[in-house]
C-alpha cells in the first residue's frame, strides 16, 4: 500500500507522463470548509458559464468531489491510458488524447436530468472519476495509486446518498465484471447485493466480457 507521499508522487508521475507540467495538473476549482456541499469558487477569474451551474461540489475529509472541466484531459488520459487502471473497463486504454477528449467531452456535457458524474480530487489531483453517468447505474474509476486506501468507498457515500435523496432513485444498479473481485466486495461492502449474472454481455477490444448485475434500494 503507497503512503501518502508516494500516492501523490505516483499520480504525479503518471501526469508528467501524459504531457502535463511537472508542477502539478491544472486544477478547475477550489472549495475550503467542512466536509459537505459547498458553492464552486473560480480559482482564477476564467469565465464560468462553460461549468454547469447545478453541479454541486462535495467535500469529503479527504477529497473533493467536483465536476469535470476541460483542463482534466491529461489527467483523465493519465488514468485512462493505463492497462492496470482500464483492465475491467468497458473499452481499452485509451490510445491517444483525442479518444479521452471524446471521452471527456461526454462527461462534461451531461445531462443533469439524466446522470451526475464526479471528477474525484485528493491533495488537490485528480484521481479518478465516480458517480452515476446515466441513472441509475453507478460507476467508477482510479488511477491504480490511489488504489487500497478506502478513496473510492469515501468518495461513492455522499454519491449514493444524494442518488437517494436528491435525485430520488428508488434504486441504484451495478455491472461489474466478475473478475473485477475488489469492485465487488467495495460495492458489497456499500451494500449492494447481487442480482443476477450474464455471459458475454460486452465486448472489449477482441474480447468478450461477462457481467455481475448489482442492486442497492432506497432506504424504506
Amino acid at each position: 500500500m503507497n503512503d501518502h507521499r508516494s500516492l501523490l508522487s505516483d499520480i504525479k508521475h503518471a501526469y508528467n507522463g501524459a504531457g502535463t507540467p511537472s508542477a502539478h495538473l491544472p486544477a478547475c476549482t477550489q472549495v475550503s470548509g467542512q466536509p459537505g456541499i459547498s458553492h464552486k469558487v473560480s480559482m482564477d477569474n476564467r469565465p464560468t458559464d462553460r461549468y454547469n451551474p447545478r453541479m454541486v461540489e462535495i467535500r469529503t475529509e479527504r477529497l473533493l468531489l467536483r465536476e469535470a472541466c476541460e483542463n482534466d484531459l491529461h489527467g483523465f488520459h493519465a488514468i485512462l491510458s493505463d492497462t492496470q487502471a482500464m483492465a475491467f473497463w468497458y473499452r481499452p486504454p485509451h490510445e491517444s488524447l483525442v479518444i479521452t477528449q471524446e471521452w471527456l467531452a461526454g462527461m462534461i456535457g451531461i445531462d443533469p436530468a439524466i446522470g451526475e458524474d464526479f471528477a474525484v480530487e485528493f491533495e488537490g489531483k485528480l484521481i479518478g472519476k465516480a458517480g452515476l453517468r446515466k441513472f441509475p447505474t453507478i460507476g467508477f474509476i482510479f488511477h491504480p495509486a490511489a488504489w487500497g486506501r478506502g478513496l473510492a468507498a469515501e468518495s461513492l457515500r455522499p454519491i449514493i446518498d444524494r442518488a437517494f435523496s436528491k435525485h430520488s432513485l428508488p434504486l441504484i444498479e451495478a455491472d461489474v465484471d466478475p473478475r473485477n473481485w475488489s469492485s465487488l466486495r467495495l460495492l458489497t461492502r456499500l451494500g449492494f447485493v447481487e442480482t443476477g449474472r450474464a455471459k458475454s454481455t460486452s465486448l472489449v477490444g477482441d474480447e468478450w466480457c461477462d457481467s455481475v448485475y448489482l442492486r442497492l434500494r432506497a432506504a424504506r
